[in-house]
C-alpha cells in the first residue's frame, strides 16, 4: 500500500509544479500587457497634452533686426504688450552686499 500512495504523491507533485508554472506564466503575460498598455496611455497623454498647451515652438523665428524682444501677452485676448513690457539686459550686473539673510520662519 505505501507503493501505491507513493506513486499517486508523484503525479500530484507534477501536476502541482505544471499549474504553478502556467500561472506564472499567466502572471508575466498579464504584467507584461500592463505595462506596454501603460507607456503606450502615457505616450498618448503626452502626445495629447504637448498640442493641447501651447509652449514652445518647434520651428525658430526668423532673425530680426531689432535688439529688443517683447515680452508675450498677459494671456487676454486682443491685448497687446505695452511698451514696458519689452525686455533688455540690466545697466550692471548683481553686486555683493555684506548684510546677513533674512530669515523668517512664517509663524509670527
Amino acid at each position: 500500500m505505501a507503493g501505491r500512495h507513493q506513486h499517486g504523491h508523484g503525479r500530484f507533485e507534477r501536476l502541482a509544479r505544471h499549474n504553478r508554472d502556467a500561472s506564472l506564466a499567466r502572471i508575466g503575460s498579464v504584467t507584461r500587457k500592463a505595462v506596454i498598455g501603460s507607456v503606450a496611455a502615457m505616450a498618448a497623454l503626452g502626445v495629447y497634452v504637448a498640442r493641447a498647451f501651447p509652449g514652445h515652438q518647434n520651428t525658430s523665428p526668423a532673425p530680426s533686426s531689432s535688439s529688443s524682444t517683447t515680452a508675450p501677452s498677459s494671456g487676454v485676448s486682443g491685448a497687446s504688450p505695452s511698451p514696458s513690457a519689452t525686455l533688455s539686459p540690466p545697466t550692471s550686473a548683481p553686486a555683493r552686499t555684506q548684510a546677513p539673510p533674512v530669515v523668517s520662519s512664517g509663524a509670527s
